[in-house]
């Protein structure tokens, strides 16, 4: 059961990294988000297409690491998948959430993902975590 909610919470996760990805490819409402642009506070705005790109990636790589790490737990995946996993969506999240803060639409959803991300991360770096330590 503890496997199952934790990947719906890594699910969830994952899939709240569209949140940055959508607006830049042109999906989601500029209202929800409507200081969004796909530009970091670190680039200058001549390197428009660069912030696109560079949020784009780590926004997609973000989701697609944290939905793999949730059909690891689900049993989709193989365990040894997790390690890696873990530290790539983890690391990758962080950058994103860090680079293009306003990706998401409140102070709220940066410092939920980033608990998240940071919380995945110490565990498998600090506890050598891994699904398995939940079967028994």
């Amino acid at each position: 059961m503890v496997k199952v909610v934790l990947g719906i919470v890594l699910l969830a996760h994952g899939i709240g990294h569209l949140l940055g990805l959508l607006p830049i490819i042109g999906f989601a409402p500029t209202k929800a988000l409507p200081n969004w642009d796909g530009q970091s506070w670190i680039l200058p705005r001549s390197q428009a297409m660069l912030g696109h790109i560079l949020s784009g990636v780590l926004w997609l790589a973000s989701m697609l690491g944290f939905i793999a790490l949730a059909f690891v737990l689900f049993g989709w995946l193989p365990v040894d998948w997790w390690q890696p996993l873990a530290l790539g969506a983890s690391l990758t999240s962080i950058v994103a959430v860090v680079l293009f803060p306003a990706g998401f639409p409140t102070v709220v959803n940066v410092v939920g993902a980033l608990v998240v991300d940071v919380v995945v991360l110490g565990a498998t770096i600090l506890n050598d975590w891994s699904p398995t330590m939940l079967d028994s």
